[in-house]
């Protein structure tokens, strides 16, 4: 049995306060890349030397359906809604919320959120070669492609990807900070910076 803490890498872009709320939980916190295309072959042999059982976090049909819930309540909180904004990294929120909420309101609008640094979807929709990158505050949606799963199933469900900048960015977590009273990551501030 390898030791793999002698392999822990420290990665630039790994959110401390992430590692180590995880880390608090008991979990082993290893960062052998700077990204989640470079860390995906690390899990993959960990998975099959150890025996684990890989979770992608955006990338799998159980993990799409289960954050498709997130739309339902949506509806459920507001009836009248006509259009959703989700906030698009891997894809998987955005596909499982427009699936369910079709489901139930075909002419709902399904509108994507992306960090124009990251913008994969809107490329990817487009047939446009995939460019991105740089620094965001957006890091929890700093994706360098959609998954193929959710993609797949529901993206000609999606309505339109609309791209923001980090002043917009920026500018969604001061919103929510002065007028909701709630501290949002840059992920989550990016559907109210492209609603506004």
């Amino acid at each position: 049995s390898r030791d793999w803490s002698s392999d822990v890498c420290s990665s630039d872009l790994a959110p401390y306060t992430k590692v180590r709320q995880t880390k608090e939980y008991g979990a082993r916190v290893l960062l052998p890349g700077q990204n989640l295309a470079d860390t995906e072959p690390f899990a993959r042999e960990l998975v099959e030397k150890e025996g684990l059982t890989l979770i992608h976090p955006y990338d799998d049909p159980a993990i799409v359906a289960g954050q498709g819930t997130v739309g339902l309540e949506m509806i459920e909180a507001e009836p009248g809604l006509d259009a959703i904004v989700v906030p698009v990294g891997g894809g998987g929120l955005i596909s499982g919320c427009a699936i369910a909420v079709k489901s139930v309101k075909p002419a709902i609008e399904v509108i994507a959120a992306e960090a124009a640094l990251y913008p994969s979807l809107y490329q990817r929709m487009r047939g446009l070669e995939q460019k991105v990158g740089g620094a965001t505050i957006a890091d929890g949606i700093a994706v360098k492609t959609v998954g193929n799963t959710g993609f797949a199933a529901a993206g000609s469900l999606i309505d339109d990807v609309l791209l923001v900048g980090e002043p917009e960015i920026e500018q969604a977590i001061c919103m929510l900070v002065d007028i909701e009273k709630q501290v949002a990551e840059g992920a989550g501030a990016t559907a109210l910076a492209a609603l506004v």
